[in-house]
């Protein structure tokens, strides 16, 4: 059985076959079809015009012009000119393959009046930088980087304007590092520059140019308010018109609204820990108490008022005449008589009745317990008697003695079945911890006892020293069952 060819299927008779003139007419057939459908179908021409698909392996020579409706790729030395695709196709280009250095591969370039406009991949060795760049002439003003953000080139300058539209939110963006202080250094990370003067316009509801900065001299001026966390000026703060400073949230503020006074706005009151200072003086009522005042004006000369005790009889005293108490006029005391007295108010704080009663211990005074038995050692109670008192130990006191006039110590026996009491004065006690070396409670100096170290070494021989909220226990033989301060 014959062979046949891999592509149009052309008999290959065998060797120990008959010729059969009917197998090389079959042949024949075959090719020629196979050549009109090439003929018929990628190949056709009417006039000077093309239609169809070309395949060339090896390319084309010279200019091919008219319109490529499909171009899978395209590689030509000189100028390819390709008319306007439809919106259902499109034209793929693929750049060739980068070399090293700086220079840009530029895909398409657009002519326009003496100007050249070019689109094409951009990439930089020192700074690697990859994307789309736009150039002008040559020379690259705007590009897309590879993470599709905006950027725009060192030194790009657009003619005339530059405008940016947008449904939505649009920015300028530059998201280099940190560079400086723009006014004090001189440098910043996005610079915007004019002739005089750059102006933000309304372009939604047409109040025109709402803020413009002068770019000269640095003013800025807005039609609305500038809100601002803290604002800094080696300059004046100033303001037009009858204004000043407003504290929004307490309504207060000061303000200028003639050419002579400053005005507390809504009538507020001025508050300062420091010193107010008029060196030509106070309009208007002074109200209120001068905690500290340098000197008081009267007829005789600015005077100043010492609160300090002076001895002897002063020569003047201030006073106020019957009917007049709005002046104040100096007496001389050696003319002073004294009739009779109506009553005595207090002395040191008693009145009569209290001095009288106090004097005389007449009246039952206010006991205050004054023994801290928590401390003491040897807390013991009789529940039969319903007596408890300290034992042993020193006694503390939960405060001094000295606060009260008398001092009424409460003891019994080691038993707590027999009551005694001992009153002593303020002075007394004063007079015991000061002058002695020794001393007991009860006074007495036989049984029972309780006896105290004074607060004094007056000899060669130490002791340890009481206080008057700590006293020293020396010996004892009676337990204390209170200590009570007395007030009157």
């Amino acid at each position: 059985m014959s062979n046949q060819t891999k592509n149009l299927k052309l008999e290959k008779p065998l060797q120990e076959e008959f010729y059969d003139v009917d197998v090389p007419n079959g042949n024949m057939e075959k090719i020629d079809a196979a050549i009109t459908t090439v003929k018929e179908s990628y190949v056709k021409k009417s006039g000077d015009i093309m239609t169809g698909q070309l395949i060339a392996d090896g390319g084309v020579k010279g200019d091919l012009t008219g319109n490529a409706t499909t171009a899978t790729n395209i590689s030509n030395t000189g100028t390819v000119t390709l008319a306007k695709a439809t919106e259902q196709n499109q034209i793929d280009i693929t750049a060739p393959a980068y070399n090293a250095g700086n220079n840009p591969v530029k895909l398409l370039n657009f002519h326009w009046y003496n100007d050249t406009y070019s689109l094409g991949a951009i990439r930089s060795d020192s700074t690697p930088i990859y994307g789309l760049g736009i150039y002008l002439n040559g020379v690259n003003k705007a590009y897309w980087d590879s993470s599709g953000n905006y950027r725009q080139a060192a030194g790009a300058i657009f003619s005339d304007s530059f405008l940016l539209l947008s449904s939505g939110s649009t920015g300028i963006s530059w998201g280099g590092g940190d560079v400086g202080s723009p006014v004090e250094q001189q440098v910043a990370n996005l610079k915007i520059s004019s002739w005089y003067s750059t102006g933000f316009y309304d372009g939604c509801t047409g109040n025109g140019f709402t803020v413009g900065i002068n770019h000269r001299t640095g003013e800025i001026t807005a039609k609305g308010s500038i809100t601002g966390s803290t604002f800094h000026t080696p300059d004046w703060f100033r303001t037009s018109g009858d204004t000043g400073w407003y504290n929004e949230k307490w309504g207060g503020g000061w303000h200028m609204s003639d050419a002579t006074w400053i005005r507390a706005y809504n009538n507020k009151n001025v508050y300062t820990k420091g010193v107010v200072q008029a060196d030509g003086g106070f309009n208007g009522g002074l109200n209120g108490t001068a905690t500290y005042a340098e000197r008081v004006q009267n007829d005789g000369g600015p005077m100043r008022f010492h609160w300090a005790g002076q001895g002897g009889q002063p020569t003047w005293l201030w006073g106020n005449k019957d009917g007049d108490s709005g002046n104040s006029y100096v007496y001389n005391p050696s003319n002073f008589n004294v009739n009779y007295a109506n009553g005595a108010g207090n002395v040191n704080g008693y009145s009569a009745d209290a001095l009288k009663n106090r004097i005389g211990g007449r009246n039952t005074p206010v006991l205050t317990p004054l023994l801290d038995k928590s401390q003491g050692s040897e807390v013991n109670t009789n529940t039969g008697a319903g007596l408890q008192g300290q034992g042993a130990g020193d006694l503390h006191l939960v405060q001094s003695y000295q606060n009260f006039d008398k001092i009424l110590i409460c003891w019994a026996n080691d038993n707590l079945d027999f009551f005694g009491q001992t009153l002593w004065e303020k002075w007394e006690l004063d007079y015991a911890f000061g002058n002695t070396y020794r001393f007991s409670l009860h006074k007495a100096g036989d049984n029972p006892y309780w006896n105290i170290w004074s607060s004094v070494n007056l000899g060669t021989s130490t002791h340890l020293l009481s206080t008057p909220t700590l006293w020293r226990t020396q010996d004892q033989n009676s337990m204390i069952k209170e200590i009570y301060g007395l007030t009157y």
